[in-house]
C-alpha cells in the first residue's frame, strides 16, 4: 500500500511457537524480542498481522486458520529436516553436497569391505547421536540409512536466516577429552565454539544456504563437515541450541526482517 512519511508502520507481533513448552532455546530468543512462546498443543489462534517463528515444531495446530499471517518455518517443511533420509533426498535434488548415503544394505556393506568406515542410522529422527551405529566390519545392522564416514573432517555450525548466514561456529572438543571423535555431541565432551576458529572453505556460505533453501526453510542452523577445502551437509537444524552471542545474532536478524516485512 502507500505510504507517507507521518504514518508510522507497526511492527507485527511476533510469537514464537516451539516444538515444546520448555525449550530453553525459545524462552532464550522469546526474552531478547521482548515476547512470548505461544503453546504448541494450546488453542493460540494467530492474527493475520502476527508474524510466527516456529521454532522446531513440525505439526500445524488445528485453531490455524487460513487467515493465517506469516509463518517463518513452515511445520510441513520442518517434519522434511528432521527426517534424515527426507533431508539427504532434497539436498540430492538441489545439488547439496552431503557424504555419501545409500539404503542399500549390500552397498553399505561393500563400502565396509573396501575399508569404509560406514554409519548407519537406525532412527531417521534421532538427535545427539542417537540410533547411530558404526558398521566395522564385526558389526552388521539393518537400518534405514547408511552414510560413509569423512575421516578427519572439521565440523561447523552455520547459521543461515531469510538468505543470509549470521553466525558461525567450529565444533571442538572440550579441553582433557578423550572420546574417539566419531561421534561428536556433548554427551562425548564436544561443544560448538567461536574460540580460535580455523576458517572454513570459502564455499561455505553458499552451501549453507542452498541447503536451508532446499528444504523450503525461512531459517536454520546448517552442519557442514569440511576436509580438503570441500563442504559436506549433514542436516539442518530448525530449534538449535542458543546462548550467549548466538542469541543477539537470532534477535537482530529477526528484528531486521520485521523491520523489512513491516515497511514492504
Amino acid at each position: 500500500g502507500r505510504k507517507t512519511s507521518s504514518m508510522k508502520i507497526p511492527l507485527k507481533k511476533i510469537k514464537i511457537f516451539p516444538y515444546k513448552l520448555g525449550s530453553e532455546s525459545a524462552r532464550n530468543l522469546a526474552r531478547a524480542l521482548d515476547t512470548i512462546c505461544v503453546k504448541p498443543d494450546g488453542n493460540y489462534k494467530p492474527f493475520p498481522n502476527h508474524v510466527i517463528l516456529n521454532w522446531g515444531n513440525s505439526k500445524s495446530p488445528t485453531s490455524w486458520t487460513a487467515n493465517l499471517g506469516q509463518v517463518l518455518n513452515l511445520p510441513n517443511n520442518v517434519l522434511n529436516a528432521i527426517n534424515k533420509l527426507s533431508t539427504l533426498r532434497f539436498f540430492k535434488e538441489s545439488n547439496v553436497p552431503t557424504p555419501e548415503w545409500t539404503t542399500d544394505f549390500k552397498e553399505a556393506v561393500k563400502w565396509v569391505g573396501e575399508g569404509h568406515t560406514v554409519v548407519a542410522r537406525t532412527k531417521l529422527n534421532g538427535t545427539g547421536g542417537e540410533g547411530i551405529v558404526f558398521l566395522d566390519g564385526k558389526t552388521f545392522t539393518k537400518a534405514p540409512l547408511y552414510t560413509k564416514l569423512i575421516p578427519k573432517a572439521r565440523e561447523y555450525r552455520v547459521h543461515v536466516f531469510n538468505g543470509e548466514v549470521i553466525d558461525i561456529q567450529q565444533k571442538k572438543r572440550r579441553e582433557g577429552n578423550d572420546s574417539d571423535g566419531r561421534i561428536k555431541n556433548l554427551a562425548n565432551g564436544w561443544v560448538f565454539t567461536r574460540e580460535n576458529m580455523t576458517p572454513p572453505p570459502s564455499s561455505h556460505s553458499k552451501v549453507a544456504i542452498d541447503a536451508v533453501m532446499s528444504l523450503g526453510l525461512d531459517f536454520g542452523a546448517v552442519d557442514i563437515l569440511t576436509k580438503d577445502d570441500k563442504c559436506y551437509v549433514l542436516e539442518v537444524n530448525t530449534a538449535c541450541g542458543l546462548e550467549g552471542s548466538t542469541i543477539t545474532s537470532y534477535a537482530e536478524a529477526i528484528k531486521k526482517y520485521l523491520n523489512n516485512y513491516a515497511t514492504n
